[in-house]
């Protein structure tokens, strides 16, 4: 019932916009979540006053709202940009990279994933899980529960959905 008044999916949307979605103050919650897909100014050429957005936003988040998780979506065939603004943007939050991993890079990531639990996986069963369940890491959500309970505690997360 009351999730979708906590939840608020921008397209297209302003630094401002963005910045007044999330200090809505939740409904009968202590959070709220505000989804931002491809944000022009994280996006490389894409028109707009891009720079004033995007330092409005690092300044902002400064003092963001501990009520409020912002999610910036980047889909895989967007091309992320790469200037010092970038730079102190993906400093400013915590930025979780799904994109798609070689078996070798896989093996090595669901090891890290497993490390804190004190659990082990070998290659014959990171192939498997491949096999059943693809390379892509946002389809393995059994590995992923420390990250999900990380990312629900960080205010501001970057997702990056990149083609590997």
């Amino acid at each position: 019932g009351l999730e979708q008044l906590n939840e608020t999916i921008l397209d297209g949307a302003t630094a401002q916009k963005i910045i007044d979605s999330a200090e809505t103050l939740p409904v009968m919650c202590d959070r709220r979540l505000v989804t931002v897909r491809d944000w022009a100014p994280l996006i490389s050429g894409k028109g707009g006053d891009e720079n004033a957005d995007l330092k409005r936003m690092i300044e902002w988040m400064q003092d963001a709202p501990d009520s409020c998780t912002i999610v910036f979506y980047v889909s895989e065939d967007a091309q992320l940009k790469t200037n010092k603004q970038m730079s102190q943007f993906r400093s400013a939050v915590e930025c979780i990279d799904f994109s798609y991993l070689s078996n070798a890079a896989l093996l090595k990531w669901c090891s890290a994933q497993l490390k804190p639990l004190q659990k082990r996986i070998s290659a014959v069963a990171v192939n498997e899980m491949v096999m059943m369940a693809g390379s892509d890491r946002g389809t393995l959500p059994q590995i992923r529960v420390t990250d999900s309970f990380r990312m629900m505690e960080a205010p501001i997360v970057a997702i990056i959905v990149a083609a590997g």
